[in-house]
């Protein structure tokens, strides 16, 4: 079982004060678990984050966001990065061991490829990793900021990445239907979209919310995020037409101007009536008589029928 030190004077931090309770706990819990690297780099899915420390999945990246100053989420390959994880841990003397300094170097070794391997060693120059010596492969393999190597796709936003998973939970707001998020975050990764693509997506988005497929059935049939994202839904070409407009159900009797249900209308010679057409409501005021005396006479003989009563 590894062992951490954790400096109490934490919690008198001016930027951690600022946190939300969730947002001090996930990062206690990152600088605490027990997947946590020498590095502070390492593997962890939201799932395990969620179980071990309550906070529901679909909060993560919210509060992932939160924390952007001191935590860097790869959400394509699930590999989280505490900046300052090393600094605290091992860099609070002048003399670090060289058993911490290979540990680190075995880590990174580990990692090579990753765009947290670049930035770290960036962050912690000072430590003179490798002996002092370049890092022992190609520059290529590293970053150039928060970019990533090209993945399948290539990347449309000519590989910037959102590590904070900002750009996701803006698109994750404006998509109408909220299903398979963990699928849709897969997906938008791997498009990974800058914001001129992202802005794209979002107004191809309010678009697609007026279509009649999106509309009906209360939203039936808008395509889950993850298959709108893989299909290129943000391509799809606009048309002028807006919603299909719904039949209505009540028309104009062109005989007498009223507005009558379109089923009510009664064909005589060839020729439509509405029941508030003059020809049709008088007959139908005739009737109507006609019936309410035959109601009254039939009243009337019940009466005679019945016993009188003393």
């Amino acid at each position: 079982m590894a062992f951490v030190d954790y400096d109490t004077a934490t919690w008198n931090s001016p930027e951690f004060r600022k946190f939300s309770p969730e947002g001090k706990l996930l990062l206690i819990y990152l600088f605490t678990n027990d997947a946590k690297s020498i590095t502070g780099i390492y593997k962890i899915d939201f799932d395990k984050m969620s179980f071990d420390t309550g906070i529901k999945v679909q909060k993560i990246a919210k509060i992932i966001e939160e924390l952007k100053n001191e935590v860097m989420y790869d959400y394509d390959k699930g590999i989280v990065w505490i900046i300052a994880h090393t600094r605290k841990q091992f860099c609070r003397t002048p003399k670090i061991s060289d058993r911490i300094i290979k540990g680190i170097e075995n880590n990174l070794t580990a990692l090579r490829g990753h765009s947290f391997v670049g930035l770290f060693l960036k962050e912690y120059a000072y430590l003179s990793l490798f002996s002092g010596a370049p890092y022992p492969y190609p520059l290529h393999t590293l970053s150039k900021g928060l970019t990533y190597p090209s993945g399948e796709g290539g990347g449309e936003g000519k590989g910037i990445k959102n590590l904070s998973g900002s750009a996701f939970l803006k698109f994750w707001d404006a998509y109408p239907k909220k299903k398979s998020k963990g699928q849709a975050e897969k997906a938008f990764f791997k498009i990974n979209p800058d914001e001129q693509l992202l802005a794209i997506m979002i107004a191809k988005i309010e678009w697609a919310k007026k279509l009649e497929d999106w509309v009906k059935e209360k939203g039936k049939y808008i395509p889950h995020p993850a298959t709108w994202l893989n299909a290129r839904g943000w391509e799809d070409e606009e048309t002028t037409a807006g919603p299909a407009p719904q039949p209505s159900l009540y028309v104009i009797c062109e005989k007498c101007g009223a507005e009558a249900f379109k089923d009510n209308f009664i064909e005589e010679g060839g020729e439509k009536y509405c029941p508030k057409c003059p020809r049709i409501a008088e007959r139908g005021k005739a009737e109507a008589k006609k019936q309410y005396e035959k109601i009254g006479n039939l009243i009337k003989t019940i009466g005679k029928d019945m016993p009188a009563t003393h």
